[in-house]
């Protein structure tokens, strides 16, 4: 998965916030789990780290790392990702039409 899915993905779904104030004692959360055909047995294998469902813990040590870096928030995570998406793929969010930039040279 790319780093900006991650950054996403986690603010969306994650604990990142609960994560900072207390890593000692809270499991760090990578993403919920949707999955219309999980039987009841795996909804309870799932549901850990004081989740009120299923989820996949991050043992990658991403929320570490953001930590490290500064970041603290969930909105610092979603800037992340918007920023990092947009140096990315530009035309997402300029178009593809020529006019979009325009440049002046002084």
């Amino acid at each position: 998965m790319k780093p900006i899915r991650n950054l996403f993905h986690v603010a969306w779904q994650g604990n990142f916030e609960a994560w900072v104030q207390d890593p000692l004692h809270v499991r760090p959360i990578a993403h919920a789990i949707w999955d219309p055909h999980f039987g009841q047995p795996a909804v309870e294998a799932f549901t850990r780290g004081g989740a009120l469902g299923p989820v996949n813990i991050a043992y990658s040590g991403v929320y570490q790392w953001w930590y490290t870096i500064g970041l603290r928030t969930n909105g610092d995570l979603y800037n992340g990702a918007m920023n990092r998406d947009i140096e990315e793929y530009p035309e997402r969010h300029l178009g593809n039409r020529s006019d979009s930039i325009s440049v002046r040279s002084v």
